[in-house]
């Protein structure tokens, strides 16, 4: 088979004329060129729900049934000299009157437009402000009642009294570019205000950021990853017109890719930004290996197409190899069921075969037709073995019981790195976006919203006295136990009402206690709506009800066994009403909890596909099977890194493993191509010392311009790439290490 791959290889290397190869890359980047016009950026946490959960949709229905609970955008301002002064509530209310106006907001909630309902006597019920904005004298009675009760208080003011926070509810909006439209004239009102500090938080603010962030993001990793290889090419190749041709070939790779995720209608989310630098990074290995070898060649007095044949004859199949297994290692995230990961491992495995028969293509091409040089400096091959590389030869056991040792030690660390996820961990500390979050999270209710659906059991009506009841005991709970902040119920809406129309008694903050009291306070909900004044809290058939509320960003693990101790506390001491918890935090907190076993199919279907090509590449199972120690050993080794510093296994580090391997096992492939090669007709430890003088140069240079690309990434304002960027960079260092102390080791053995 390699046989026929080598000569197929060559023939589409070679058999072309090379100006006709030349301008059919001419005429498909200029026939695709017009696709990369429907590139679009995105970002929507809804797209990393796991697919086929029953509980996704539960979200959706429940959604369908209330709203979406990421529909508000928060408005943090804040005064130095404190909420209750005149000038500052009267520009707040300002505010909240010209808030009113911008397309898409269909309600403002602000402290200045907040009421409460009194019942009257001959009067009826009536609302009075909060805040009493036409009367300064009332303005500290207006400040100690709001405190006094939990209904306004850290919902809309903070608890040093300097900030106000104002909510709007967004309709839905057709795109990211209108949403950002809305966003920027909500902005440009607030600038307009000169408020001493203000911060907006919710959907549309993280939405904005993203796509902003993305945009600036992909086009700086591009280009640093861009000057690296430049002066990478430089360095390796010592001549310009070779360092162009790779560059020229990246270059035509990458716009035929992004053409062609453009023809395919994909958006362009977080993780297929670090897709223009993975793709140069990783294309540059095909074409220096290419180039090392026609240098060689030609230096012994070849003519270029004797020597790119033979170049082409000897390299090509390791070469189409080490672009397949890379291409599998980023395939085998589509096992991980998040759809922008899914997409992000095909369109890179896809890029990658488009840069390889680019290259295979393009660069042959361009040597046949622009090279002019006959000669090149003779390469000195009298470089010595080093002391090291001598020494793990004659002592191969003690390199093997290291190498067991180190997995021993590994496994075990990996086995104690955290699954967790916090709100805020994703963001740079110093970005826009994370202070934004933190001033909402310190000053007011949080920043992570909580939804529970409730059911009744047995066909019970939802208003009835026992299930209010229970409500009611699950609402105290979420508050006392679970530190739920601002919660929303259907039992504090009956209590609330029964106060009003008890003149506002305070001790009537209760559920009524007998039938026909709860009846007319159910009835005067209905009547009026109440129940979706502020958030639907009731679906229209009045069959379902909700708790909503906003909590601490306490992190995965603590709300994982938050909610065990809920869902125990609901089946002991409930008998009347199904709960079930939802809503888009809870899908994404699952999500990383599921990221384990996902993580070890991904991985296992990357060193089984791997293995087999190696095998087809050397025709030798025992070689594929021993390819498999050096590479796994970069996995350990990030797995160690991320147990050492704390970094918790989540969707954004945990695909970082398939990725390791699918790069790891390209040198490795390389060195047992060459051994097997030279191995014929001479002893394994002269063969194993040939091969090392013979791809040392190669692999080394590949692994350094593959260790820089990736560490460009460590700029990101998203800690997730910048920890992709620096597990995976350090992860090639060790892989090449490994290559060449114990994969030698462990092809000594006299066996085989």
């Amino acid at each position: 088979m390699n046989n026929r791959l080598q000569n197929g290889i060559v023939r589409i290397s070679m058999k072309v004329k090379p100006l006709w190869t030349i301008a059919l890359f001419g005429l498909l980047v200029g026939c695709l060129s017009p696709q990369l016009t429907k590139l679009l950026f995105d970002y929507n946490i809804e797209s990393f729900f796991a697919e086929n959960d029953s509980e996704v949709d539960f979200y959706i229905d429940f959604k369908e049934k209330f709203e979406n609970e990421n529909n508000y955008l928060l408005i943090g301002i804040k005064n130095n000299e404190g909420v209750f002064t005149k000038v500052f509530l009267d520009r707040i209310d300002s505010l909240t009157n010209q808030l009113k106006s911008p397309d898409k907001i269909t309600k403002v909630y602000s402290p200045t437009n907040l009421s409460n309902f009194v019942n009257v006597p001959l009067v009826g019920i009536t609302q009075f402000p909060i805040i009493h904005l036409d009367d300064q004298s009332q303005f500290q009675e207006d400040k100690n009642r709001i405190y006094a009760s939990s209904d306004f208080s850290r919902s809309f003011f903070s608890k040093d009294t300097l900030s106000v926070q104002v909510l709007l509810k967004v309709d839905k909006y057709s795109s990211p570019k209108e949403g950002n439209k809305i966003l920027k004239n909500i902005e440009t009102i607030i600038a307009q205000y000169d408020f001493d500090k203000w911060h907006i938080a919710g959907r549309l603010r993280t939405q904005q950021f993203y796509i902003s962030e993305m945009r600036s993001e992909m086009q700086l990793f591009a280009s640093l990853t861009f000057l690296i290889l430049i002066v990478s090419l430089w360095i390796v190749l010592k001549r310009l017109k070779y360092m162009l041709w790779v560059l020229a070939v990246l270059l035509v790779a990458l716009l035929l890719t992004f053409a062609l995720i453009g023809f395919l209608n994909y958006p362009i989310n977080l993780m297929i930004t670090l897709l223009p630098a993975i793709l140069l990074i990783t294309g540059t290995s095909g074409s220096v290996h290419i180039l090392s070898k026609f240098k060689e060649h030609i230096a012994t007095g070849k003519n270029k197409e004797y020597a790119l044949h033979e170049t082409i004859k000897e390299a090509g199949v390791p070469i189409f190899f080490n672009a397949l297994t890379t291409a599998i290692g980023f395939a085998s995230l589509w096992l991980i069921p998040v759809e922008p990961i899914q997409k992000f491992g095909l369109l890179t495995a896809m890029g990658i075969m488009v840069t390889y028969f680019t290259g295979m293509l393009l660069l042959p091409a361009s040597i046949l037709q622009f090279d002019r040089s006959k000669t090149l400096p003779k390469i000195d091959k009298t470089v010595r073995l080093p002391i090291l590389y001598e020494s793990i030869l004659q002592q191969s056991l003690k390199v093997k019981l290291a190498t067991l040792l180190f997995f021993i030690i590994g496994i075990w660390g990996i086995t104690n790195i955290n699954i967790n996820n916090f709100f805020l961990d994703d963001l740079h500390e110093k970005s826009s976006l994370r202070q934004d979050l933190a001033f909402f999270e310190e000053n007011f209710n949080g920043i992570r919203p909580f939804e529970i659906v409730i059911t009744t059991k047995d066909n019970e009506k939802l208003e009835s006295k026992e299930v209010v009841k229970e409500i009611d005991i699950l609402a105290n709970y979420l508050i006392t136990k679970y530190e739920i902040k601002s919660v929303s119920s259907l039992s504090l809406l009956i209590k609330s009402v029964n106060k009003t129309m008890h003149g506002g008694n305070s001790e009537h903050f209760k559920i009524p206690s007998s039938k026909k009291e709860l009846n007319k306070v159910i009835h005067l909900i209905k009547k009026r709506n109440l129940e979706t004044k502020f958030i639907p809290l009731i679906d229209s058939s009045w069959n379902s009800t909700r708790i909503s509320g906003r909590s601490e960003d306490w992190g995965s693990t603590v709300l994982s066994q938050k909610n065990k101790n809920l869902l125990t506390f609901v089946n002991k001491e409930l008998q009347h009403v199904n709960v079930q918890i939802t809503g888009a935090a809870y899908l994404m907190d699952r999500t990383n909890l599921n990221i384990t076993s996902n993580l070890l199919l991904g991985i296992s279907f990357a060193i089984l596909i791997s293995s087999l090509c190696v095998f087809l590449l050397t025709r030798s199972i025992r070689l594929s099977l021993i390819s498999i120690i050096p590479n796994a050993l970069p996995l350990v080794f990030a797995g160690m890194v991320m147990w050492i510093f704390g970094i918790p296994f989540k969707i954004g580090t945990a695909m970082v493993f398939t990725i390791i391997y699918g790069l790891a096992v390209d040198d490795t492939m390389h060195f047992l191509y060459n051994f097997q090669e030279i191995k014929k007709g001479t002893t394994r430890i002269d063969a194993l010392k040939k091969t090392y003088l013979t791809v040392k140069k190669p692999m080394t240079h590949t692994t350094i311009v593959l260790s820089l690309g990736f560490l460009v990434f460590i700029g990101s304002q998203f800690t997730s790439i910048s920890t992709i960027g620096v597990l995976i960079s350090s992860s090639l260092i060790v892989a090449i290490l490994t290559d060449f102390t114990v994969l030698p080791a462990f092809l000594i053995s006299k066996k085989g």
